[in-house]
């Protein structure tokens, strides 16, 4: 099933089990995990904060304020759904 929107959810580690419209973000290890929403079932890392190295922008800035979380840049996975997205304030803005 398709999913439109996240909750984050604060976690010091992943949980064993990623759910579907769940968004897991740990601060203190600078990385989040979420089920990829168009309903194919791989789970997505996403390593924050953004970082330049060698001229290469790696990871991805975080804004979560007031449990709205946003994304920049865009999300795209290589998995055969190809699915590419924004996270805006936790909605999916699909590409």
């Amino acid at each position: 099933m398709k999913t439109e929107e996240f909750i984050p959810i604060d976690v010091v580690k992943m949980p064993d089990t990623i759910k579907s419209g769940l968004l897991y973000i740990s601060e203190e290890y600078g990385i989040s995990c979420h089920l990829c929403p168009c309903g194919c079932g791989k789970e997505l890392y996403l390593t924050f904060p953004e970082k330049e190295i060698n001229g290469k922008i790696l990871g991805w800035n975080m804004a979560y304020n007031f449990g709205k979380v946003t994304f920049r840049p865009s999300v795209g996975n290589t998995f055969k759904c190809r699915s590419h997205y924004y996270i805006t304030n936790n909605k999916i803005e699909w590409i």
